[in-house]
């Protein structure tokens, strides 16, 4: 699989009919710094977290910046038993480095939590470490199924 990066991303939401915009966002490694240089709620910030099933396939579970993937949940709407993917993991079964996972283009079965859907605007991975996507969760819609897959 190729290794994708912001540039792929645009290319990619462009051809897909897919609205967002992807903005510089160098040293945001973290929910908490990507809020602060956003002046944004951490629930604004969304994180995809990759999984790897026991056949070896990728499932990306987005929760808000707050919440924490229930990993039992997230085996129960897959249907199967899943681990948290290492780093090389997430660049094989998504294309993209860990920090930069996109909720788009990765081939991966991609379930947001319900409580995603609240915010009118969201950033989160935008193809590599150093740039973030701003979109309206209704686009995640494109590519997604909503889930309740937030740790009560």
């Amino acid at each position: 699989m190729e290794t994708k990066d912001y540039r792929w991303l645009e290319r990619y939401m462009a051809e897909n009919g897919i609205k967002g915009e992807i903005i510089k966002a160098p040293d945001v490694p973290t929910v908490e710094k990507a809020a602060k240089r956003l002046n944004c709620s951490k629930k604004q910030i969304f994180k995809s977290i990759v999984f790897i099933s026991e056949k070896g396939e990728g499932v990306i579970g987005i929760v808000d910046g707050e919440s924490r993937v229930d990993k039992d949940k997230l085996e129960s709407i897959y249907g199967g038993k899943l681990r948290i993917a290492d780093r090389d993991e997430v660049l094989r079964l998504t294309g993209f480095s860990a920090g930069g996972v996109a909720a788009f283009g990765t081939g991966c079965m991609v379930l947001v939590d319900k409580n995603v859907m609240n915010q009118s605007v969201i950033y989160g991975g935008g193809g590599d470490e150093n740039h973030l996507l701003k979109i309206d969760p209704k686009e995640l819609l494109k590519e997604a199924k909503i889930v309740d897959i937030r740790k009560d």
